[in-house]
């Protein structure tokens, strides 16, 4: 099913669902700041309805030739240095985890975002993808909710955590492309 998500003045994507998944909201006990009291919070997540059983599984395709612009904003993915593609609707919704259980394909030439699985997935799951590998720098940090760490794009990652997703090739290519050109790898 192919959805047209251009609802707002600013030019977005094109979405194919292959995947049965829905917008859920859901209550998460949260740590306010600066008090550190929990509170509880209304989210919205993006969710299976039926089980993933391997890896690779394409869930949605977002088209994004129509929807570019040259700076990132909370509703955008990195797609090249000073190009980002406003993704709406379902992709939005699908949370940053350090433990994902999907990931982003980019095909630069024809214009498209698979998220894809990356092992079996049981029905009524949260969607994640780990939004380093095709963040550079975040337009707005936050906290991850599984771990507690701060998530601020690829940049702001150790040396050893880079170079992890380096080698685990778990990085867009416009990311491997920056990463290459850093004063470290000079000679």
């Amino acid at each position: 099913m192919t959805v047209d998500i251009n609802s707002q003045n600013d030019s977005v994507s094109s979405e194919t669902i292959f995947i049965d998944c829905v917008i859920r909201s859901i209550e998460i006990e949260t740590a306010s700041f600066p008090t550190s009291e929990n509170t509880t919070e209304r989210f919205e997540q993006l969710t299976l309805n039926k089980d993933i059983t391997e890896k690779n599984v394409p869930i949605i395709r977002i088209n994004y030739s129509n929807a570019i612009h040259s700076c990132r904003k909370w509703s955008t993915i990195e797609v090249g240095e000073d190009r980002h593609a406003n993704v709406g609707h379902r992709l939005l919704k699908s949370n940053h985890s350090f433990r994902p259980n999907c990931r982003i394909l980019i095909d630069y030439d024809s214009m498209h975002i698979d998220l894809v699985s990356i092992g079996p997935i049981d029905a009524g799951s949260s969607l994640s993808w780990n939004y380093c590998i095709s963040e550079w720098m975040m337009d707005e940090q936050f906290c991850d909710w599984e771990t507690g760490r701060e998530c601020r794009g690829f940049a702001s990652l150790s040396e050893k955590e880079q170079d992890q997703m380096i080698m685990e090739e778990d990085v867009c290519p416009h990311i491997y492309e920056r990463y290459c050109s850093l004063p470290r790898f000079a000679k």
